[in-house]
């Protein structure tokens, strides 16, 4: 098109043939889609659903042999997801905010009703530890609660069964933090050697 203005004509007509191109390539994306299925249903990987939004998308999920709901839109598909054992994973940034930042389900709301397994940073790290200390603080859940949606219920989601829980025998990394505002102040992070030493 280059840097000449473009009329509406030539902009109607180049998005209708990106639109015919994307829709001659739907099957490509089923049968990735039905490949991934038959890896995760034969275990080999973990298939995780993006921004389910109603019940039956996460059935469809589960069909396809999904094992964890990341970001439901709603609340009837995060409890959907838990009737059917399925983890679930809201963002830290969706908890800091109190919303989502495009209108679908607050995590709030669902850390409060019991619903999330744990917290993913969303591209926001820092936010974890925010976040966990923010539902303590609304009472929405207990601070051990909070801390283990981004532990132990990481840990739990990413399939790693060797860490996340203070238990003998598990790997120990240790924060410690104290509530700050606006954020939290780390003290010192102790990570687990090679041998389960503190390093």
């Amino acid at each position: 098109m280059g840097t000449r203005g473009v009329t509406e004509e030539e902009a109607r007509a180049y998005v209708d043939r990106l639109i015919e191109d994307r829709d001659g390539r739907l099957d490509v994306g089923e049968e990735a889609l039905g490949w991934l299925g038959e890896q995760a249903r034969a275990g080999r990987i973990r298939l995780l659903g993006h921004d389910p939004g109603s019940p039956e998308e996460v059935e469809e999920l589960c069909d396809r042999g999904g094992a964890v709901a990341e970001f439901p839109t709603t609340a009837e598909a995060a409890k959907s997801a838990r009737e059917h054992a399925m983890p679930v994973v809201m963002g830290a940034p969706n908890v800091l905010r109190g919303h989502s930042h495009n209108g679908n389900a607050s995590g709030r709301e669902l850390v409060g009703r019991g619903l999330v397994t744990a917290l993913a940073s969303d591209y926001l790290p820092s936010g974890l530890l925010g976040a966990a200390l923010l539902l303590a603080e609304e009472g929405l859940t207990t601070l051990p609660a909070a801390v283990g949606l981004v532990t132990g219920g990481a840990a739990y989601v990413a399939g790693l069964h060797d860490r996340g829980r203070l238990e003998a025998g598990l790997r120990a990394d240790l924060v410690l933090a104290e509530p700050g505002r606006p954020w939290p102040v780390v003290a010192a992070v102790l990570r687990a050697g090679s041998g389960g030493e503190a390093a």
